[in-house]
C-alpha cells in the first residue's frame, strides 16, 4: 500500500478508494480518481517491482473475492478501508519503526521533491500528482531551489 502511495503520490482517500479495476495488469496501467477536484490520470510508466509487489499483495488479498476495493475494510464484505485506517495504519507502522511526527501525507510530498529534484516542469508535477493547477506544485520546484543552495553553501563553507 505505501509503495503505490508514495509511487503516485496518492492521498489517504485515494489510497483507500482504489478499485481493483483501477490496475489493468494486462496493459500494465493504473487509473487513478482524485478526490479533491483535480485530474484522473492513467499511469503507463510503472516500476516492475511495483507490479510484482501488487502481484503478491493480489495472492493473500483472495478472502475478499466479493470486494471490487484494492484494500478492503476489515468488516464491511464490500466496502473500502477508510482514509482514518490507512493514517492509522502507517502511524502504528512508523512507530513500530521507531519514527515519530509524520504522516502518511508526508508520502505524497516526498513524492512531489523527487519529481522536482528530477527537473520536472511544475505542470508536469501538477499532472501526475492530480492537482487542478500547477500553482500547488510550485512549493516542490522551490524546495528543489533551496535544496540546491544549501548544497553549494555547504560545499564552499570554510571548516575552522
Amino acid at each position: 500500500m505505501f509503495n503505490l502511495i508514495l509511487f503516485f503520490g496518492l492521498r489517504s482517500r485515494e489510497a483507500a478508494e482504489l478499485k481493483l479495476s483501477d490496475f489493468d495488469l494486462e496493459n500494465l496501467t493504473v487509473t487513478v480518481r482524485a478526490v479533491k477536484g483535480g485530474l484522473t490520470r492513467a499511469y503507463e510508466e510503472i516500476p516492475s517491482e511495483l507490479w510484482h509487489r501488487l502481484k503478491m499483495y493480489l495472492k493473500i488479498r483472495k478472502a475478499h473475492s466479493k470486494n471490487p476495493y484494492l484494500f478492503p475494510h476489515r468488516y464491511m464484505e464490500i466496502g473500502h478501508m477508510t482514509p482514518i485506517g490507512v493514517q492509522s495504519l502507517f502511524i502504528r507502522i512508523c512507530k513500530t519503526a521507531g519514527i515519530s511526527e509524520h504522516s502518511i501525507h508526508d508520502l505524497r510530498h516526498t513524492r512531489g521533491r523527487q519529481l522536482a529534484l528530477m527537473d520536472l516542469s511544475p505542470y508536469r508535477i501538477a499532472k501526475h500528482l492530480r492537482q487542478r493547477d500547477s500553482a500547488s506544485a510550485n512549493r516542490y520546484v522551490d524546495l528543489r531551489d533551496d535544496l540546491e543552495t544549501d548544497a553549494s553553501i555547504c560545499a564552499n563553507a570554510k571548516v575552522y
